[in-house]
Parts: structure tokens; C-alpha cells; sequence
């Protein structure tokens, strides 16, 4: 958008979020350290062997979906509730 001149150089520059860069750099060596240490690996394994049992695998993560959904909602409200 810089380049065709719809978006200003400084707007583009303040736009960005350096604890979001940050977070993001440091996603990508963990990854990178997954990925080295062989945990992508034993990742697929597991989850290999529960695809003989669709249901299983599924019923799993549907549960674990859910878990978090209810996690997220809970902070969230209790957080809507400190800032009054």
C-alpha cells in the first residue's frame, strides 16, 4: 500500500507493533527448535496413532476446544469485571 501511495511511509511505521514482532520472533525459534529437537515429529505420532479411532480423535479434540473456549471466556469476563 506504501508502494502505490494509498498508505503514508509514517502511518505504515506507526501501524506496527513491535511486542507483536517480538512475540512472532519468538514463535519462530521455538518452532525451529520443535522442529530440531524432533517434537513435530513426535506430535504426528501421536496423533497417527489415534486416527484409527476417528471418533476417539475427534471427541479429544472437541474437548480440548472447548477447554480453551471456556478458559478464554472466563479471563475475558473477569477481566471485563477488574476494569469496571
Amino acid at each position: 500500500m506504501v508502494a502505490t501511495g494509498v498508505l503514508p511511509m509514517g502511518e505504515a511505521l506507526a501501524s506496527v507493533s513491535m511486542p507483536t514482532i517480538l512475540l512472532l520472533y519468538a514463535l519462530m525459534v521455538v518452532s525451529a527448535q520443535l522442529r530440531l529437537s524432533g517434537g513435530y515429529t513426535a506430535a504426528a505420532v501421536a496423533v497417527s496413532r489415534l486416527a484409527g479411532r476417528v471418533e476417539k480423535l475427534r471427541g479429544r479434540s472437541f474437548c480440548r476446544v472447548g477447554v480453551c473456549s471456556r478458559t478464554e471466556r472466563t479471563e475475558r469476563r473477569a477481566y471485563a469485571e477488574r476494569r469496571g
